[in-house]
């Protein structure tokens, strides 16, 4: 319980930069200040904080249950 908790709050901190270096390894022109001001002007702070977030998290769910069901046996 205490990985899916540190998994989870490391992942809501972290994503919002892993977004931005997502949209700047897909756009070679922008840097990454006007990549940040791209992302907020086409999807604001949701766009920022929250794209891929539920998907994210529930893979490490998944992978942080599993890790401890193996490590057990």
């Amino acid at each position: 319980m205490i990985a899916l908790i540190a998994t989870t709050i490391s992942d809501v901190f972290s994503n919002s930069i892993r977004v931005v270096k997502t949209v700047k390894q897909t756009s070679n022109q922008l840097t990454y200040t006007g990549t940040i001001n791209n992302i907020l002007n086409n999807d604001g702070y949701k766009g920022l904080f929250g794209r891929g977030m539920l998907t994210r998290l529930i893979s490490n769910s998944i992978q942080s249950i599993v890790f401890t069901v193996i490590w057990k046996l």
